[in-house]
């Protein structure tokens, strides 16, 4: 199982990529949302994640990356990825050609 090491100000914690359902950042600070309902901030850009991360993680817009073996809908009126935990993402306008294409999903 692949893993990452994060962090923030107080600590240092491995996660394994799998259990990420998704990562949004807001005023510069990413939000790890687990599978398991929990959250974990960290000070690592979004940028640098998606670089990490380019083989299981597909960057839907300017600041949510989702893990793509998570999803299991899109929602073609209001442009959403659906992931396994019920919760949708707003998917970009920009990017929406190469998402889908990626996760073999016809428009």
């Amino acid at each position: 199982m692949e893993k990452l090491i994060v962090k923030n100000e107080q600590e240092i914690r491995v996660v394994y990529v799998n259990n990420i359902m998704a990562i949004i950042v807001h005023d510069y600070i990413c939000t790890f949302i687990f599978e398991q309902g929990n959250n974990f901030i960290c000070t690592n850009s979004l940028s640098e994640l998606e670089k990490i991360l380019s083989n299981t993680f597909i960057r839907i817009s300017r600041n949510t990356l989702v893990n793509s073996n998570k999803v299991i809908g899109y929602n073609k009126k209001q442009k959403t990825l659906c992931l396994s935990n019920n919760i949708e993402y707003k998917v970009s306008i920009r990017k929406l050609d190469t998402i889908l294409a990626r996760l073999q999903i016809q428009k």
